[in-house]
């Protein structure tokens, strides 16, 4: 059954494109839009359609980002985001492929003009994220990108927490015959939650990286502990929910 959350979000969607002027629109200002709706879209406050819409307009107001680099970096943004939704909330791993390919190609035009660790820790973020929703054959090839890719982006800037996230990432939700280290994820995610910096986003990533972690070790008691931190941040988020009904 869909849910369709409609008056929340078209706020929310108002509140991004309407109050600052696309002319004006620098990439720092993007940022704070785009942490807004990713929240929306966390916390599952916004339907398949709004997000698309959100998307559409986002596109039109990040032309007027002068730098075509962040532009690209930022469309690429729009694209993960769109496939994080298809992923967790329809589940429709075919359009999640879709967005997730288009944010790779875009990417890698960004990374093209120019070496930059964001880039390389979106880039590494998408190619996880395709190996959730293609076959074994892409993750063989691929999944060890995450870690290179993650690794890339913390050497040009050691203090991008969601490069480090994405490393104890790999650890926790790999499984054990690709490598996966559950316990090494657990630490690595604490030398995260050391950085600075931290965003919702980031917080919520870590909390519920552990929580998998300790599931994963059957320490459910400490699953439980963690997934319910996360769900502090995000208390309608899908994924946290499911997860701790696994426990039960």
């Amino acid at each position: 059954m869909k849910i369709i959350y409609f008056s929340i979000s078209i706020i929310i969607v108002h509140i991004i494109f309407l109050f600052v002027p696309a002319r004006n629109l620098s990439a720092r200002d993007f940022d704070e839009q785009y942490s807004r709706a990713r929240d929306a879209v966390y916390n599952q406050k916004m339907s398949p359609r709004e997000i698309h819409l959100f998307i559409s307009k986002g596109l039109k107001t990040i032309g007027s980002i002068p730098n075509e680099q962040e532009k690209l970096y930022w469309m690429a943004r729009l694209d993960s985001l769109a496939g994080y939704m298809e992923l967790h909330q329809t589940k429709d791993l075919k359009s999640a492929e879709v967005h997730f390919g288009k944010c790779m190609e875009l990417v890698k035009k960004a990374l093209e003009i120019g070496e930059f660790s964001e880039g390389y820790r979106l880039l590494s973020d998408t190619i996880g994220n395709l190996c959730m929703v293609k076959n074994k054959g892409y993750v063989i090839a691929n999944g060890l990108k995450v870690v290179k890719y993650a690794r890339k982006a913390l050497k040009l800037n050691p203090q991008n927490a969601k490069a480090m996230i994405l490393l104890a990432s790999a650890e926790i939700y790999s499984p054990s015959i690709y490598g996966g280290k559950p316990q090494k994820g657990i630490q690595i995610m604490q030398e995260a939650l050391e950085m600075p910096d931290l965003d919702k986003g980031d917080l919520f990533d870590i909390f519920s990286g552990i929580g998998t972690a300790y599931s994963r070790l059957k320490k459910y008691d400490k699953a439980k502990l963690y997934l319910t931190r996360s769900l502090e941040l995000f208390p309608d988020n899908f994924y946290a929910n499911e997860e701790i009904r696994n426990l039960d």
